[in-house]
């Protein structure tokens, strides 16, 4: 009977340590927010055509601004996981979305979302296609976004179309046309 007592502490305390170091390994590693520094595409126009030029170049820390600007109270809510902060960077065409996440509204999660990238006139769009926790791919089943859209053509003046988007590594180049 003593055994049993034993084995059954032993097997006990050998779950609350591996439960443990799961939520450790799920936790965020980094502090992130929703905050953002507001961008003005008709300021960078008015540069690009002070300049003679029909391009210009949006930094990573611009679309992630941006971004952030364009999702900011409209991300889909979810009774399963909330986005809590998320950080995207860019490379290529590949957008990097490091998140932390809440499961149920009580677990931290920090994650790493990656979207494909595309231009559809007017729309700058970000389509989900796999996220991982750590090193380990989280099933789609489990957590699938609809495609991020950032209406890039709506806060520019009339004159002025895209006529292109290309996406030199951690960068967006835009390039115009005049109407």
């Amino acid at each position: 009977m003593k055994r049993i007592v034993i084995g059954m502490l032993v097997a006990l305390l050998a779950a609350a340590a591996l439960a443990a170091a799961a939520l450790w390994y799920v936790r965020p590693k980094q502090e992130l927010d929703w905050s953002y520094e507001p961008i003005s595409l008709r300021s960078h126009v008015a540069g690009m055509l002070a300049a003679r030029q029909l391009e210009i170049t949006l930094s990573e820390a611009e679309i992630d601004s941006l971004l952030k600007q364009a999702l900011a109270g409209h991300m889909p809510a979810s009774e399963v996981w909330q986005v809590t902060g998320v950080r995207f960077s860019l490379q290529g065409q590949q957008l990097i979305a490091a998140a932390n996440l809440t499961y149920r509204g009580r677990l931290p999660v920090g994650a790493r979302l990656h979207f494909a990238l595309s231009w559809q006139a007017p729309l700058l769009r970000a389509e989900h296609t796999r996220t991982e926790i750590g090193r380990f791919a989280v099933p789609a089943a489990w957590l699938r976004l609809k495609p991020l859209e950032v209406d890039l053509e709506a806060p520019l003046p009339r004159m002025l179309s895209i006529r292109s988007v290309e996406f030199p590594g951690n960068a967006v180049r835009l390039s115009f046309t005049l109407l």
